[in-house]
């Protein structure tokens, strides 16, 4: 290790880069400097570029994130400081011994290799710069007019994509937060995030004027079963094109050449031929790959093909045949180009990143000629289609109309639908024109009248895109056309594809002409949207590999992972809950997004250990580290594990999480497996919960070490198709009085007057597997065997009841509000109480459950009603049922706390220290409080519909 250079080994150890950053003199953290180092590493095409670099920490930060693209091409960083005497905006003096100091931090972190220093004005030099600047950190002169002249001078070296960070951007008295705001306005600029006081953007749109330059030579392969005359792989042309005017290259591999259906000029290249060359990154678009060619793939494994891109240019009806390609590939980035595939849609996939970029036209090329008249020909109306995409409805459609609509269709055709509609294509109703390339398209829109777009499968339709490029109005379905197709603004969109709905369609074109003006114009404005300049940088910035494999889904964070984030933290409300002054233990802290949310809701101290070093910088740089910290660690040996990292760890921790940590330690099939060891040491050490993660069969070998352990289960979901990580369990030590209600029967009540008195730790607050909190929505359980032996163990069981009427409503403003982000749920209360799922059938299951499991065993019941009607008496009786004694005036005043006026008012005002009385996506937990209030919101209807449910 002390042979490799000193910027290499800072790099590779987390504590020593953290440890750096705390020592060096210079304006940001930790934190910032993390982000600052992230950013560096994503940083596209061009270098980076540093006004005002002080002493050089910053610069330090940046040189480390260049060094994490791995064996990537790797920016030059300029820092542009004149080390002139300079008093700054908060009163800091600077000069030139600090450039000195700035020599001697790149001479002892070796960050020169990366770095060089302009000493010069920064106004000076950009002037005469000649170099796109991937990355822009504006870090000098602070007051409004620096800032803006460093704006103004640089921001044109900015190529689309690229990055800008601004440094003291959360004073709105400084120069950086007036400036954000003006380049935000302007609609090039898309803020990324906020780290500490720096602010991040990502520019999205240049002006006219500014300078378009060459890059660094990039070679793109694009590997395909054959060159096809397919949207699929024409859309690879004209990136091709693109690329050439950067000075980029793209070229085709040709898995079976001699099955190549077109010419392009494209080159393309043998297996053998590719295999001769480097590559930047290798293409795989699409699923049309062969037996034969996916098992050629591990070819593709080899550094020489680059950072591997696997484009998936459909929606998910070929779901089976994009995991195969994928499986065979191993991709570093998935790319989807629609919409059809939403989060939590594809978890089933392996990549390091997720991305999602629509596709493009070339509007240019298609625009209209001039003023087009509608219809082209009197008494004759020309619709046009694609012959290969489900031509069947279309075709029906045209012959109910009248003679003097006809139908073009180009593309290849299938001998059986030129046999079909033989009949039609005699009578001059019909023209087969066959496949058409570039110019021919082009003539062959402005040929027709409207375009019929009849897929019921696909990814981005260019047949849309193009036409309404060229200004022709269009009618289609919803496939493939969500990012372009606006209802009765840019296109007629189909709500079933059947040939009446397409004729009723093309009549009302025929009928009005100025409807036809109006979406021919604004398809062609929203077409404009899409050019393939854009679509090219676009793509280009997203073929990276940062090295770590993202976990979580969360753009805003730079998480780009497969898993979405309100997935991961579902369930663990109860925790978070929880949180306030406790200490966390995460076993499999991943890219620290949970431990970020114990930060934020109020932990002390967060101790997260990961397998991956790149999630544990990651995780570093995204929390506060006076209240987390990681580190990187082997699970597969505890002793190991303790020998390294025992004098780090607490005694115990309030909570320890083991999540999705479990299923992959090994397991041997005698003696001392490392699985149940670790589990064990794991369980030890958490003194309130336990949390663990892991798929079915694996999850009932561990409860049996938990409950051994003395554990008992508090809430769990079950694993979601395509979650190898499986079901969540939380689990509670063994002790306090199990105290259970269905949600929103008043629990928060009595759990604040029992807070006041000092004795809720004395319960186990729980909703009996009935969260609601989690979107997966998973299974309700309503076992009396289950719940007879969770209880088995317990002397004591409360139990609080609520009218269902009243419950029923208050679930319906919980779901629709406090937890609107797990659901969006958008049904009426009428709807609510008839939904299977929350309404009133499983609230009346719950309570008959709940009477069967009362005939068994002790059980005290407590009445919200009984609570209206005298507080101090209800709660007197749950005491000594308890065998807790507390006098009169203690319990009177705890009462008077939970007037339901104060709690509200303590809830709005956010000063209570526990989670569970706050608001929450701005939805209050204390909403009325009333007995009987449900006749206030509902209709004689649905009342009369709980009384048939609920037996009157």
């Amino acid at each position: 290790m002390q042979d490799t250079p000193m910027d290499k080994r800072i790099a590779a150890d987390p504590a020593l880069f953290a440890e750096l950053m705390r020592t060096l003199v210079g304006g940001v953290t930790l934190e910032e400097a993390s982000a600052l180092r992230r950013y560096a590493a994503l940083a596209g095409a061009g270098c980076i570029v540093e006004i005002g670099s002080y002493q050089g920490k910053s610069a330090v930060a940046l040189a480390m994130g260049v060094l994490d693209r791995g064996a990537q091409p790797r920016p030059m960083i300029y820092c542009v400081d004149p080390h002139r005497e300079y008093t700054g905006f908060y009163g800091g003096r600077f000069g030139p011994e600090d450039r000195g100091r700035y020599y001697q931090t790149m001479l002892s972190t070796g960050a020169y290799r990366h770095v060089g220093l302009i000493n010069l004005p920064s106004e000076d030099v950009a002037s005469s710069w000649k170099e796109p600047v991937g990355m822009l950190f504006i870090d000098g002169n602070h007051h409004y007019e620096g800032v803006r002249a460093d704006a103004d001078n640089w921001m044109p070296h900015v190529p689309v994509g690229g990055y800008v960070a601004f440094d003291d951007a959360a004073d709105e008295q400084c120069g950086p937060h007036r400036v954000i705001e003006e380049l935000s306005a302007t609609g090039r600029f898309r803020r990324l995030e906020q780290v500490g006081k720096v602010v991040f953007l990502e520019k999205i749109e240049a002006l006219p004027e500014e300078p378009v330059y060459s890059s660094s030579g990039r070679k793109i392969l694009v590997a395909c079963e054959r060159v096809a005359n397919t949207g699929g792989l024409w859309r690879f042309d004209r990136i091709a094109a693109s690329l050439r005017a950067k000075g980029d290259e793209l070229c085709y591999l040709a898995l079976d050449p001699s099955g190549n259906l077109r010419e392009t000029d494209v080159p393309v290249l043998s297996p053998e031929e590719a295999a001769w060359r480097r590559w930047d990154c290798t293409m795989l678009p699409g699923a049309a790959f062969s037996r034969r060619s996916l098992e050629r793939f591990d070819c593709f494994q080899d550094s020489r093909f680059g950072v591997r891109v696997q484009h998936v240019l459909n929606d998910q009806s070929r779901k089976k045949e994009f995991l195969a390609v994928n499986a065979a590939f191993k991709p570093h980035v998935v790319i989807f180009n629609n919409d059809a595939w939403p989060e939590g849609s594809y978890t089933e996939f392996q990549a390091h990143r997720f991305h999602r970029l629509i596709g493009a036209v070339d509007a240019e090329r298609f625009a209209p000629g001039g003023e087009r008249r509608f219809p082209l020909r009197e008494g004759r109306f020309v619709v046009g289609g694609q012959a290969s995409k489900n031509p069947g409805p279309l075709l029906d459609a045209v012959g109910s109309l009248p003679d003097g609509v006809v139908v073009k269709l180009f593309g290849d055709v299938g001998p059986e639908w030129v046999e079909k509609y033989a009949e039609m294509a005699a009578a001059g109703r019909l023209e087969w024109v066959g496949p058409l390339g570039p110019g021919q398209l082009e003539t062959f829109y402005q040929s027709v009248d409207c375009v019929v777009h009849t897929e019921l499968f696909a990814g981005w339709a260019n047949l849309v895109a193009e036409a309404m490029a060229s200004g022709v109005p269009v009618i289609c379905s919803g496939h493939g056309t969500s990012a372009l197709a606006k209802d009765r603004s840019s296109a007629l969109v189909l709500d079933r594809v059947s040939a009446g709905e397409i004729a009723d369609r093309v009549g009302l074109l025929m009928r009005d002409a100025d409807l036809c003006r109006r979406l021919a114009r604004e398809g062609r404005r929203i077409a404009e949207r899409f050019p393939w300049e854009d679509y090219t940088d676009k793509l280009l910035a997203l073929c990276r590999d940062d090295g770590r494999g993202h976990y979580i889904r969360d753009e805003a964070l730079g998480l780009y992972g497969k898993w979405p984030k309100a997935w991961r933290l579902a369930g663990l409300e109860p925790l978070f809950d929880a949180a306030a002054g406790k200490t966390v233990l995460d076993l499999g802290s991943a890219e620290g997004v949970i431990a970020h949310e114990f930060q934020r809701r109020g932990a002390s101290a967060v101790h997260g250990f990961e397998a991956d070093s790149a999630r544990v910088e990651f995780s570093a740089g995204l929390c506060d580290p006076s209240v987390c910290r990681f580190r990187a660690a082997d699970f597969s040996d505890r002793d190991a594990f303790l020998a390294a990292h025992g004098e780090s760890l607490l005694p115990d921790y309030g909570i320890v999480l083991f999540l999705g940590v479990y299923h992959h330690l090994p397991q041997f099939p005698e003696g001392d497996s490392p699985r149940r060891t670790f589990l064990e040491e794991a369980l030890r050490r958490a003194a309130d919960y336990f949390a663990i993660r892991t798929p079915g069969p694996d999850m009932l070998d561990a409860e049996q070490v938990i409950n051994r352990a003395g554990f008992e289960l508090v809430s769990g979901n079950d694993e979601r198709k395509g979650d190898n990580l499986g079901g969540l369990r939380i689990y509670r030590r063994r002790a306090p009085i199990p105290f259970v209600s269905f949600p929103k029967s008043g629990r928060s009540w009595v759990r604040y007057i029992l807070t006041e008195l000092g004795l809720a730790d004395a319960y186990h607050f729980g909703h009996d597997g009935f969260e609601f909190n989690d979107g997966s929505l998973p299974e309700h359980d309503f076992s009396v065997e289950k719940r007879l032996e969770r209880f088995a163990q317990c002397e004591k069981v409360v139990l609080l009841r609520r009218n269902p009427y009243d419950v029923i409503v208050s679930l319906y403003h919980q779901v629709t509000g406090r937890f609107k982000d797990f659901f969006r749920y958008e049904g009426t209360l009428s709807d609510f109480i008839r939904d299977p799922y929350f309404g009133a059938a499983v609230l009346r299951d719950h309570f008959a459950m709940w009477e069967e499991i009362r005939r068994n065993r002790d059980v005290f019941v407590l009445t919200y009603e009984d609570l209206h009607a005298d507080t101090f008496t209800a709660m007197r009786k749950l005491l000594r049922y308890c065998g807790v004694e507390v006098d009169d005036a203690a319990l009177r005043e705890a009462v008077e706390k939970g007037d339901f006026a104060n709690m509200k008012r303590l809830e709005k005002s956010g000063r209570f220290p526990a989670p569970w009385l706050r608001l929450r996506n701005g939805a209050p937990k204390v909403r009325k409080g009333k007995v009987n209030g449900y006749r206030e919101e509902m209709d004689a209807g649905d009342i009369a519909y709980l009384d048939g449910v609920f037996g009157g």
